[in-house]
């Protein structure tokens, strides 16, 4: 992970991919690229002395894969991946977000795993609280925490 720092608040700091060049606008906002990698680096749930570790991981590049997907895989592949990583799906999350083609959600004790379709962009968001690090090893995302 790159030093690209983006974004800070609180106990939270966003970077960028290394490969990834960031760019801000005249306010020093961060322009998301259509494509990227952003992470973000909390203690969340544990903001007492947890330390800090990459919490989320947010995906919009097809070029990147996770436990052999990529954004654009369809919803019945990450469903069948991540089921055999002992993941469940979860109900669909489109009502709670009217602008999505689809959001589809899967999780089990370490990863929530989101993937989106919104205005015809595909993302996936992987979330693991530092509360599991020590068990946050699965496919090709590992925290060795």
């Amino acid at each position: 992970m790159s030093k690209a720092k983006i974004k800070s608040y609180g106990y939270f700091h966003e970077y960028i991919g290394k490969s990834y060049k960031p760019q801000f606008d005249e306010n020093g906002a961060f322009i998301e690229p259509e494509e990227y990698v952003k992470y973000l680096v909390s203690s969340w749930p544990n903001y007492m002395g947890a330390g800090q570790y990459v919490t989320n991981i947010y995906i919009t590049d097809p070029g990147v894969t996770f436990f052999g997907l990529t954004v654009e895989s369809t919803v019945d592949e990450f469903d069948e991946v991540l089921t055999k990583y002992g993941l469940k799906r979860q109900i669909r999350d489109t009502d709670l977000d009217p602008c999505a083609e689809y959001k589809e959600s899967w999780r089990n004790s370490v990863y929530y795993v989101t993937v989106t379709k919104r205005n015809g962009k595909c993302s996936a968001g992987i979330n693991a609280p530092v509360s599991n690090r020590a068990g946050a090893e699965h496919g090709n995302i590992r925290n060795t925490g």
